[in-house]
């Protein structure tokens, strides 16, 4: 089997700032870089840059999984930020990372000068990284590249989960993994999962959102299968709220 990384064979392993990741060179081209690490091209090199688990979920990604410090955005990535100024251009944003990120009045589905949203201090938005560099700030925008339409955008209302592991929500994010999966088949709700460590959750039901917050809190620290029996745990209570009529009111956690 092919595996861009020789040492993984899609097995993780902790591994420490510096250490080197050995890589072959037919896939060096079509590799995408993640979290924590860095690549050299002078030395023709792969270097981690935090200490975390080195994980290859796909033959053509790879990242370090850590959850300390402030978040280091990656292109691609899906944020959940708080909008903190308003200017003429757009809206700079805290994502968690060092530096705000910039958040163009275009960069949204069907957005034109005239027809854009309106975005207040406060605000939170759902969006993707779309430019990082070292002497500026990062780009996010709300539009998936793909299609035009996507799920980015502001996020009205809800409860906001905030400080949760980076590990935990890549790990959620992840195509197939069962959590969001087995809540959705039992509990309607809305999510939005942010790779910097933040979580929006909405339903109709303040008891019921505060219920599935309370399930992605206890994840912390879990294996997959006791994450399953915290899902079973969260729908039995999430039941119990489904026949009280509790008005919904936003909050931040």
């Amino acid at each position: 089997m092919d595996k861009g990384i020789e040492s993984l064979k899609a097995e993780e392993r902790f591994i420490f700032p510096g250490e080197q990741v050995p890589f072959s060179d037919k896939d060096k081209t079509k590799l995408q870089i993640g979290h924590g690490l860095a690549y050299f091209y002078q030395a023709d090199k792969l270097f981690a840059t935090q200490t975390g688990w080195l994980k290859q979920p796909t033959k053509k990604k790879i990242s370090i999984n850590y959850n300390r410090g402030k978040y280091i955005p990656v292109i691609g990535d899906s944020v959940i930020g708080q909008v903190m100024i308003r200017h003429s251009e757009g809206y700079k944003v805290d994502i968690g990372s060092i530096r705000q990120a910039q958040l163009g009045i275009l960069a949204f589905e069907n957005a034109t000068r005239k027809n854009r949203p309106n975005l207040q201090v406060g605000s939170l938005v759902y969006a993707r990284v779309i430019c990082i560099d070292n002497e500026t700030e990062p780009e996010i925008e709300c539009v998936n590249p793909l299609n035009g339409k996507s799920v980015y955008g502001e996020l009205k209302g809800g409860f906001l989960v905030h400080k949760l592991s980076f590990h935990l929500c890549r790990k959620i994010l992840e195509k197939d993994h069962p959590f969001l999966s087995i809540l959705g088949a039992s509990i309607p709700f809305e999510v939005a999962i942010g790779s910097n460590g933040r979580i929006w959750i909405h339903s109709e039901n303040l008891g019921i959102t505060i219920t599935l917050a309370q399930a992605f809190k206890k994840c912390e620290y879990l294996n997959d299968n006791e994450m399953i029996k915290v899902c079973e745990e969260t729908i039995r209570e999430a039941h119990k709220w489904m026949h009280h009529n509790i008005p919904y009111e936003q909050k931040n956690n």
